[in-house]
C-alpha cells in the first residue's frame, strides 16, 4: 500500500521479495509448524495440559534452529533472482527487502506457533486483537518512515520488517496479560529436547504438502516477472478498485482484475485443510508425494504410525513408547543439529561475500525494463551489435 507509491520498480522488488520469502522460508517453516497444530490439538483434547507447553517449547527450538538455513538462502536472494532472469534493479530492491526482513523470520515463526498454541485450545479472539493492533501500528510506522522521515525504499523495507515483529509481540503480551498460558505452561523443561524424531515425522510431510501448495502460486510470479516487470507486478496486486491501494498504474490493476477472476475459484479447495489437525494429511495432499503420516495417542504422550495403505490399524495394537535419550545423547544430537545449522549459515555468508553476481544479458535488460506504457525508456542504453565499416 505504501511501497507502491515509490514506483513500479519498488513495487516489483517488493513482490519478488515477498515471493522469495514465501517460497524459501514461510512455506518451509510453516510446514514444520503444522506439526505443532496436530500435536497440540490432540494433546489438549486428551487433557494432558502440561504437555501442550512441552510441545510448544519443542516447536520453538526446532523453528528457531531452522531460521539459520533460511537466512543462508535469503542473503543470496539477488544472485538467485538474476539466475532466474529477473531485472537487475528489481533483484537489487528485492535483496534489500529480504535482508531487512531477516530479523523478522524468528518473529514470523513464533507468531505461527502462538496461533497454533491458542487456536487448538479454542482461543481465537486474541489473534484478532493482536492483528488489529499490529495493522494500526504498521500503518503508523509506514507513515512516519515514508512520509514524515522520507526514508523511501529503506523506510519501506524497515516498516515491512517491524510489522511482523509487532504482531508477534502484541500477541505474546496479550497472552501474558490475560494469563492464557497458566494451565498449559509449566516453564521451560529439558523434556522439550526429547522426541524430535517423532515431531519431524509429522513435520516433513507437512512441509512437503504446504510447499507444493504455495509453490504453485509463487512460481507463476517468477515466470511472469521473467517476461517483464509490468507482468511481474500482477501477482502483487489485487482486483479492480482495491488494486489502487497498492499502485496508481491503471494497466497493472486491469491485468490483475482479469487474473483474479480465475483465482477466486481456487479458494474452494482450501477447505481441504480441515483434516490437518487430525494428522491425516494424506487426504489433503493427494497430488503431493506425501506417504508419511502419524496419529497422536489420546493421552498426548507418543506417536502411533498410521498404515500407509489406507486401512486403519488393528485395534489395541500400539507401538511401544520410544526410549528417552540420555543427557549425553541429547547433548551430542542436539549439538550436532545446531552445528549443522550454523555451518549452513556460514556457507551462505561465504557465498554472499565471495561469489560475484551473475551476468545479465542485454536481452534480459531490454525485456525487463518496460514502463507503464509497455515501452523501453529512451534513457536506457543498449549497445549496438553492428560492425562499423
Amino acid at each position: 500500500m505504501f511501497c507502491g507509491r515509490l514506483g513500479n520498480s519498488v513495487l516489483a522488488g517488493y513482490g519478488m521479495a515477498s515471493a522469495t520469502i514465501n517460497i524459501t522460508t514461510a512455506a518451509t517453516g510453516g510446514g514444520l509448524g503444522l506439526a505443532a497444530d496436530t500435536l497440540i490439538s490432540q494433546t489438549f483434547g486428551g487433557k494432558n495440559l502440561r504437555r501442550v507447553g512441552i510441545i510448544l517449547q519443542r516447536s520453538v527450538l526446532i523453528l528457531l534452529l531452522f531460521c539459520l538455513p533460511c537466512w543462508a538462502l535469503l542473503i543470496n536472494t539477488q544472485p538467485l533472482l538474476l539466475l532466474l532472469g529477473q531485472d537487475p534493479e528489481v533483484a537489487r530492491i528485492a535483496q534489500l527487502y529480504v535482508v531487512c526482513y531477516l530479523p523478522a523470520v524468528p518473529a514470523m515463526f513464533l507468531h505461527q506457533l502462538q496461533v497454533a498454541y491458542l487456536q487448538n485450545q479454542g482461543v481465537i479472539l486474541p489473534q484478532m486483537y493482536a492483528a488489529i493492533a499490529a495493522n494500526i501500528a504498521n500503518v503508523v510506522t509506514n507513515y512516519i518512515l515514508l512520509n514524515w522521515l522520507d526514508l523511501g525504499l529503506y523506510g519501506s523495507a524497515a516498516a515491512n520488517t517491524v510489522s511482523q515483529v509487532y504482531i508477534c509481540v502484541f500477541l505474546y503480551l496479550y497472552i501474558r496479560w490475560k494469563k492464557l498460558h497458566v494451565e498449559t505452561w509449566g516453564g521451560w523443561s529439558c523434556d522439550s529436547l526429547q522426541e524430535w524424531d517423532g515431531y519431524m515425522k509429522l513435520a516433513i510431510p507437512s512441509t512437503m504438502m504446504l510447499c507444493f501448495e504455495w509453490w504453485i502460486y509463487e512460481v507463476g510470479g517468477f515466470l511472469a516477472a521473467a517476461l517483464a516487470v509490468l507482468q511481474g507486478l500482477v501477482l502483487a496486486s489485487t482486483k479492480t478498485v482495491i488494486g489502487f491501494l497498492f499502485t496508481s498504474d491503471g494497466h497493472i490493476v486491469a491485468l490483475v482484475s482479469k487474473l483474479l477472476n480465475v483465482y477466486c475459484v481456487l479458494q474452494f479447495f482450501d477447505g481441504l485443510v480441515a483434516v490437518e489437525r487430525a494428522g491425516k494429511r494424506k487426504i489433503s495432499s493427494v497430488s503431493a508425494p506425501d506417504t508419511l503420516t502419524a496419529r497422536h495417542r489420546e493421552n498426548g504422550d507418543e506417536y502411533m504410525n498410521m498404515n500407509t495403505n489406507g486401512r486403519d490399524e488393528e485395534p489395541g495394537v500400539e507401538e511401544k513408547p520410544p526410549a528417552l535419550l540420555s543427557t549425553a545423547q541429547l547433548v551430542l544430537r542436539r549439538g550436532l543439529t545446531t552445528i549443522a545449522a550454523l555451518f549452513i549459515l556460514a556457507v551462505g555468508i561465504v557465498v554472499h561475500l565471495t561469489v560475484p553476481l551473475p551476468e545479465v544479458s542485454n536481452a534480459v535488460r531490454a525485456n525487463t525494463t518496460l514502463d507503464s506504457n509497455f515501452t523501453t525508456p529512451s534513457s536506457f542504453y543498449i549497445p549496438s551489435t553492428s560492425i562499423s565499416s
